[in-house]
């Protein structure tokens, strides 16, 4: 036989640490039994660490797997041993010493078995034939037992007592520890005799040579029979009473290293060619920290038919549903509200705690804890605070049966689900904190819905929601959508403010793709759509007024503007913002009384959020200005800069244009003083504090302080972000300064920078260009 355990190394991916756990076991006395499901790897991870064991010299491992058909797990497990260590020449020959010196020690049918067994090798150098006359030897010790228990019609286990010597006269003669096997121990015939044998064993591990006992069972979960159950329940027995035994659940491989990544999917590049068309991230999703994923892409009855990323993506989730197939007994026996919900849970992605609570009423509706509570006891759910599969892989396993196995209630269930979700947005500012978590939900249920194939209705449904995420758009802007929401608000005119929201975004996003026509169609279906909440109404009013106005309809604009102003329920926030538009309107067609009038709306309104007020003291007060009402315009300015939360850009912005004013009226200090706050005002931005900085640079000027005056200027070009038009303003003045000054080499690259610089207007390169053959008045 081969002494060699298989080096695997290549395609054994995230278990060293697993197996480092277990060769630690394996330093002292004692038992483990290595739990997990099917197609974790088990097998490997005991082949891993019998192969280490070996190659280190310091153990000889007898390793047996089940089939159902041996007479004795644990005696084939010896047979093993012994067949490891006569392979051994030079061990060879010191069993057959120590065996004529100490045979009287071993128990009677052993060492006649032994003595027979010693006889045939005669310490001749024939190691190819050692297995088979090993196996022979031990074929024979089990059927004369055999034939001692009730007429040879009983399986027979290998006793306490012929366990332990023959186990003894192997570590006296290697003088090294034993390491003894047996895999898939859930099929021995012989659980209940060897559960015997290892109690006594882990009682008196000290008359065994530093023996380890390695039992690898299927997690019992994944069937309902009891011989199943037998070998797992016996082995946590075994573990209770004794210290020295544990119980080892072989968890998912592990792929936290990005080097172990690397590995795995190389493998599976060189193995897979489908795996050609997928990326790295994609492949490690599939294959979800699961072993089983591997061993279905690389079976060559498999290999030959995946072409696609698809076609992993089938085998993967087929793999994974193996993983768990305790649902064909678990979820086949559930009944009435168990089976609801748990198609429910189902269909529905993963939930956690947080979420848990806020959709709790929706899941449970007519039903009670006690429903949640069976499925727990029932090992359908797990134990968690919130009702979980467990993993994503065991919650997608979950729902590939109900689709496999009960198609028709998880549909019933997951339609439902989406229309009890759907109905409960209700669209509003003061609901959005509720909102935002149920139109999370619903835009999450996408692909299950697809696998489910719900109607029509919770399809548009689930598309509305994902519209109103980044990157979700596309589906609602397909014709279809317009034909299905509608026989959804048949089903539930609770619906609309979804559906609302879904147009809004619908015309939103047609207009930024220039299709205003079709903008200002999908605004005018939400304004018309029965049961649609005045606040979505009146942000569609007011965008619809603002394309019209773009496309040069200013009639169409203000009425639009004003149907929002009028409309009862519209939010502050909205009527602030269409006053504040319908004023520019007014103003475009020359209506200056009206436009100071809306602004002044506006800025008395009461609830008016802060930045609108301010935006239209600026501009009541520009207005004003313009009027020649320079007293009417500081006042505006002033009451915009000491609005308490009035944002920084529209502070900075009254600050310069207060500044400037108070300079038209020969007031030079005080404009001096409302450029320095500009500047010096936290979260300013750039535009103003550089067009601050060029206008105090100005100021300074005409008070005669040139070298304050450049400086400014200077202030103005370095400043980070700056507008290209202020950055050449101040450049091109800071050169006429300089010209002045004397300093005509400064004032030349002065205007050379205006002229190379990107971005500047091309009125003032023009006047750079000519300020290098002749001077001009400086810009004011």
């Amino acid at each position: 036989m081969n002494n060699t355990f298989s080096d695997r190394s290549e395609q054994f991916f995230g278990r060293e640490a697993h197996v480092q756990y277990l060769l630690g076991r394996a330093e002292n006395p004692g038992m483990t039994a290595l739990v997990a499901r099917p197609l974790m790897g088990k097998t490997w991870v005991l082949n891993d660490l019998a192969r280490r064991l070996t190659n280190g010299g310091e153990c000889l491992v007898g390793y047996h797997e089940s089939t159902g058909a041996e007479s004795s797990h644990l005696l084939y497990a010896v047979s093993n041993l012994y067949a490891r260590w006569l392979t051994d020449s030079s061990m060879r020959a010191q069993a057959v010493s120590l065996w004529h010196r100490h045979q009287h020690e071993l128990v009677p049918r052993v060492a006649q078995m032994i003595g027979s067994l010693f006889d045939k090798l005669g310490g001749k150098q024939f190691p190819d034939g050692v297995g088979s006359l090993v196996s022979g030897a031990f074929d024979g010790l089990a059927g004369a037992q055999k034939d001692l228990l009730s007429g040879g019609l009983s399986i027979a286990p290998l006793p306490y007592d012929q366990a332990l010597s023959l186990t003894n006269l192997v570590a006296r003669v290697s003088e090294r520890r034993i390491i003894l096997i047996l895999d898939a121990w859930e099929k021995s015939p012989t659980i209940r005799a060897e559960t015997t044998t290892l109690e006594s064993f882990l009682k008196h591990r000290s008359e065994w040579p530093q023996t380890h006992v390695f039992l690898a069972i299927r997690n019992p979960e994944v069937d309902s029979t009891q011989d199943k159950e037998e070998a797992f329940r016996r082995a946590h027995d075994l573990c209770k009473t004794n210290p020295a035994a544990q119980v080892y659940e072989l968890p998912p491989i592990n792929l936290d290293s990005a080097e172990e990544c690397s590995r795995m999917v190389s493998f599976v590049l060189h193995n897979v060619p489908a795996a050609q068309h997928s990326s790295e991230q994609n492949l490690l999703q599939m294959i979800a920290n699961y072993p089983g994923v591997l061993y279905y892409w690389t079976d060559p009855a498999k290999l030959a038919e995946l072409k696609t990323e698809d076609d992993l993506r089938k085998e993967a989730d087929n793999a994974q549903t193996g993983r768990y197939p305790e649902f064909d007994h678990l979820l086949k026996k559930l009944e009435g509200g168990c089976r609801t919900l748990a198609a429910r849970l189902a269909f529905f992605p993963r939930l956690d705690a947080e979420r848990w609570h806020i959709l709790r009423p929706l899941f449970i509706e007519s039903l009670s804890d006690d429903e949640i509570n069976a499925l727990i006891d029932s090992t359908v759910l797990t134990d968690e605070r919130f009702p979980t599969y467990g993993h994503d892989t065991r919650h997608a396993a979950a729902r590939r049966w109900f689709i496999e196995h009960q198609q028709a209630l998880i549909r019933r269930t997951a339609e439902a689900l989406i229309y009890a979700l759907a109905a409960e947005i209700k669209g509003t500012n003061s609901n959005i904190r509720k909102d935002v978590p149920v139109l999370e939900a619903l835009a999450a249920c996408s692909g299950a819905a697809q696998l489910v194939a719900v109607d029509s209705a919770a399809r548009c449904l689930i598309d509305a929601a994902q519209s109103l995420f980044f990157s979700g758009i596309e589906e609602v802007l397909q014709p279809k959508f317009g034909e299905t929401y509608s026989m959804a608000l048949q089903i539930n005119e609770s619906f609309a403010p979804l559906i609302c929201l879904a147009l809004l975004d619908r015309g939103i996003a047609k207009g930024q793709r220039g299709d205003s026509e079709g903008e200002i169609a999908d605004y005018s279906a939400a304004i018309d759509l029965p049961g649609a909440p005045p606040e979505q109404v009146a942000k569609a009013l007011y965008n619809r007024g603002f394309t019209k106005g773009q496309r040069g309809d200013t009639d169409g604009e203000i009425d639009d503007y004003s149907a929002a102003i009028d409309l009862p329920g519209t939010p502050p926030e909205w009527v602030a913002n269409a006053l504040y538009n319908r004023g520019i309107a007014k103003g475009q067609r020359g209506d200056t009384d009206g436009k100071i009038a809306d602004y002044s709306a506006a800025i008395d309104l009461p609830g008016a959020p802060p930045e609108q007020v301010a935006r239209a003291l600026y501009n009541r007060g520009n207005t004003k200005g313009r009027r020649g009402d320079s007293e009417g315009a500081i006042a505006d300015y002033s009451a915009a800069i000491d609005l308490p939360g009035a944002p920084p850009e529209w502070v900075a912005k009254a600050l310069v244009n207060r500044g400037f004013t108070k300079g038209q009226r020969g007031d030079s200090e005080d404009a001096i003083d409302d450029y320095s706050a500009a500047i010096d005002l936290p979260g300013a931005p750039p535009e103003q504090v550089a067009k601050a900085l060029y206008n105090r640079g100005i100021a300074k000027g005409q008070r005669g302080d040139t070298d304050g005056k450049i400086a400014d200027y200077s202030a103005a070009i370095d400043l980070p972000d700056a507008p290209p038009e202020q950055v050449a303003k101040a450049l091109h003045n800071r050169g006429i300064t300089k010209g002045q000054c004397g300093d005509s080499e400064g004032a030349s690259a002065d205007y050379t920078s205006v002229i190379n610089l990107p971005g500047a207007p091309p009125e003032i390169v023009e006047m750079a260009r000519r300020q290098l053959q002749r001077p001009v008045p400086s810009i004011k």
